[in-house]
């Protein structure tokens, strides 16, 4: 069985597109009624932008 790993994008606070971070981890096998699917590619959304920047409004507080 191969093992499939995650790749998150994580935002520490308010940084420039260089501070984001990257987390891999191991995820299981879906479960009934779940699809496993490859992303080649994400994009940011307006809405991330403006929280990478600390502009966003009522933004939650950043947590790690």
């Amino acid at each position: 069985m191969t093992t499939t790993t995650a790749t998150e994008v994580v935002l520490p606070g308010p940084v420039e597109p260089a501070g984001f971070q990257l987390r891999r981890r191991e995820i299981g096998p879906p479960a009934p009624g779940q699809a496993l699917l490859r992303v080649e590619a994400s994009g940011i959304s307006f809405a991330e932008q403006q929280m990478r920047r600390g502009t966003y409004f009522d933004q939650p507080a950043y947590r790690s």
